[in-house]
């Protein structure tokens, strides 16, 4: 249970169900997906329907800066950064 459990518990047990299960399961060739990405200059989103205690340890390993979470299978994106502006730009104009 979460109940009563710290920030920092929490980031702990994230990082330990990573290192047990979870990093054990990426695919070296969706890792050198994200590399070949990263390497162009594009920026790459992960998302998934996980925690941010379970998502957070996956986007550093794999040196993403942004994860987030909320969608139920874990996708992986790379688009070049004005794309991600423009939709940023477009989703704040709906508010």
């Amino acid at each position: 249970s979460w109940k009563g459990r710290t920030h920092e518990e929490m980031e702990e047990l994230g990082h330990e169900l990573f290192e047990a299960s979870i990093g054990k399961r990426l695919f070296p060739e969706m890792r050198a997906l994200v590399r070949e990405h990263l390497r162009r200059g594009h920026t790459v989103v992960l998302t998934s329907s996980a925690t941010s205690y379970q998502i957070e340890p996956m986007a550093r390993e794999l040196k993403l800066v942004l994860g987030v979470t909320g969608l139920f299978n874990l996708l992986f994106f790379a688009y070049p950064a004005p794309l991600i502006e423009a939709a940023d730009a477009a989703a704040k104009s709906l508010f």
